[in-house]
């Protein structure tokens, strides 16, 4: 575990009802932190909201393709089977515009 995770204990107190210091330290407070850092970093959570966001389908000679990960992707598909990239679908009943 990195050393400037762990939290200094003027985070972890507090003034009580009674106006007397209290300290919230649980038992396990140093699992705790390293659970919380193994759910992801703040560059991971960038590039999934960035992958959220939708994208329209490239269109060649051969169908439908994700513009991210160059792959195939049928027309129905809201994600793109293999990076995940969230596509915007044409809504039915609508032409295409050729």
């Amino acid at each position: 575990m990195r050393e400037n995770t762990i939290p200094p204990m003027r985070r972890l107190s507090r003034i009580n009802e009674n106006g007397k210091l209290a300290v919230d330290v649980s038992s396990n407070w140093m699992q705790e932190i390293f659970d919380y850092e193994e759910l992801g970093s703040i560059e991971l959570f960038a590039a999934l909201k960035k992958k959220d966001a939708p994208i329209k389908p490239g269109e060649d000679e051969e169908g439908l393709f994700c513009k991210v990960c160059d792959s195939e992707v049928g027309e129905d598909d809201v994600y793109c089977w293999w990076c995940g990239q969230a596509l915007k679908r044409q809504p039915k009943g609508e032409q295409k515009n050729e």
